[in-house]
């Protein structure tokens, strides 16, 4: 920039992009979260992208936006996901932070009193993100529950992170806030390649990875009300039967993250956290009773193992120990750690599961690698 040049001051502090496509369904109530803000809405930018709604969305947001031009943003184009819908909005962003809320959720009303409170109390350079508190909206029972998987982050109450030092894990879009001019000077979008989902985990560590920061600012006051659809249509619960959930988004969504950041020095943990995260829950959906995995395509699972194999390889086994964001069963950490190595596993003790005193029967079990020895029995 010249000697005497002035940037111009972000025209907003919080601006949102919000990716629409076919949920005019729970428009209604999103949109009434917005006009509940405490801090009143007209302060903040809202910029919604139609993403080649068939339903009424497009009709029920460009109602809503009319007369609120000062500070709504309303364009549409055709169908394609969600990474690029959020990348048009990026264009049109003029705050100083930028979120990615979804529309079929709802924001607590003090949302983003909570949120520029934080930004004004926390105000420093080095950092760059920024995490409201996912909470559950159970459809079902329409209550609101504190019951994430992620939720421990939150239990210290609102305060900033060093990555380095505890290693946690942010992977939703729509509760995160990232720094505009950060964004600008990395030249980072979402990667419209990684589908059906996670696009989210890959374009917050990546810009973690490209700004170089490791602090995190926690906003445990500012609540985002996150809807368990109970037909099952959302993107979370519809992506288990895709085939690119088993090879496409292993191989453009984890494997790339590990691999860029193994060009910049040793796998930070909170990375492999993220990519722990989201990879133990294939295993852990296989392993319940309605698994989530059994539809999914039997000819891409070759290609799904040795994409994991891969991935492992460039995370520590220490990382795999010590994992602790959620329940894992001993099973699956015993797979990752062994099951896609070279290296033989003796079975080191037996696990009475069942006993069935009416047959003299014992369901025992027990985890080996490789050749099991048969050896002193």
């Amino acid at each position: 920039m010249a000697d005497g040049a002035v940037t111009q001051a972000p025209s907003f502090v919080v601006s949102v992009v919000i990716a629409t496509y076919n949920v005019a369904k729970y428009l209604p109530e999103f949109l009434a979260s917005l006009e509940a803000q405490t801090i009143g809405i007209e302060s903040v930018e809202l910029i919604f992208v139609n993403d080649g709604s068939t339903d009424r969305s497009g009709e029920l947001v460009g109602s809503w936006a009319a007369g609120r031009e000062s500070h709504v943003r309303y364009i549409e184009q055709t169908n394609g996901g969600a990474a690029a819908a959020r990348n048009a909005g990026l264009e049109l962003v003029t705050g100083a932070w930028v979120t990615f809320a979804d529309p079929d959720d709802v924001l607590d009303s003090r949302y983003f009193e909570e949120v520029e409170k934080f930004i004004t109390l926390h105000a420093r350079p080095d950092m760059a993100v920024l995490a409201s508190h996912l909470m559950i909206l159970d459809e079902s029972t329409k209550e609101y529950k504190n019951s994430h998987a992620l939720r421990a982050k939150f239990n210290k109450g609102s305060r900033v992170v060093d990555l380095l030092v505890e290693p946690t894990v942010q992977i939703s879009g729509g509760t995160t806030f990232v720094r505009v001019s950060d964004l600008r000077s990395s030249g980072l979008r979402f990667d419209e390649r990684v589908q059906p989902n996670f696009e989210d985990g890959h374009f917050i560590s990546r810009f973690f990875l490209q700004t170089d920061t490791h602090l995190l600012g926690i906003m445990a006051s500012a609540k985002y009300f996150y809807r368990t659809r109970q037909d099952g249509s959302s993107l979370i619960q519809s992506s288990q039967i895709k085939p690119e959930k088993y090879t496409t988004l292993l191989r453009l969504g984890f494997l790339s993250l590990l691999r860029e950041a193994a060009l910049l020095g040793p796998v930070p943990r909170w990375l492999e956290n993220v990519v722990l995260y989201d990879l133990i829950w294939y295993f852990k959906n296989e392993m319940a009773i309605r698994s989530l995995t059994a539809a999914a395509p039997a000819d891409r699972f070759d290609e799904f193992h040795a994409l994991v194999g891969e991935i492992l390889s460039l995370i520590s086994k220490d990382a795999i120990r010590t994992f602790d964001l959620m329940g894992v069963d001993f099973i699956i950490k015993e797979t990752l750690l062994f099951g896609y190595s070279s290296e033989s596993r003796e079975p080191e003790y037996v696990r009475i599961m069942e006993v069935d005193e009416a047959r003299q029967q014992v369901h025992l079990s027990y985890v080996f690698a490789g050749p099991l020895s048969r050896s002193g029995s």
